[in-house]
């Protein structure tokens, strides 16, 4: 099947008639799933004030794009790791792009919070 268009019978809109019909979001959260990058949380232990992470598109930009001085600096292995934030959030994310944690890892967390909201308190 081939689709072929012609420009002299192809009329585009005007400025005025174009609207968004997509946000930046929403796109990243397509070319997540595009990608297989499954649904993922890391949920940081009791305490700690940063928020959960799910990996995503742009988490894995660190592991794939360096700037040059960041292949040669001996502190760092990936890009931007030099901000706490974002070494942080490497910290955060590698294990489920390592494979250390299952896609059905977020499933299972909230089947094992539902089980422990039904068992009966304990006696003190």
């Amino acid at each position: 099947m081939t689709f072929l268009v012609s420009l002299d019978t192809l009329t585009l809109p005007e400025a005025p008639e174009i609207s968004a019909t997509t946000n930046i979001d929403s796109v990243v959260e397509r070319l997540t799933a595009v990608v297989g990058i499954g649904l993922n949380l890391h949920e940081p232990p009791e305490g700690q004030t940063r928020r959960p992470v799910s990996a995503k598109l742009r988490h894995a930009l660190a592991f794939v794009f360096q700037k040059q001085e960041e292949v040669s600096h001996p502190k760092f292995l990936f890009h931007e790791q030099s901000d706490n934030w974002v070494a942080q959030t490497i910290k955060d994310t590698l294990p489920y792009f390592l494979g250390a944690v299952d896609d059905d890892f977020v499933a299972k967390k909230a089947k094992l919070r539902e089980l422990r909201r039904q068992l009966p308190p304990m006696p003190q």
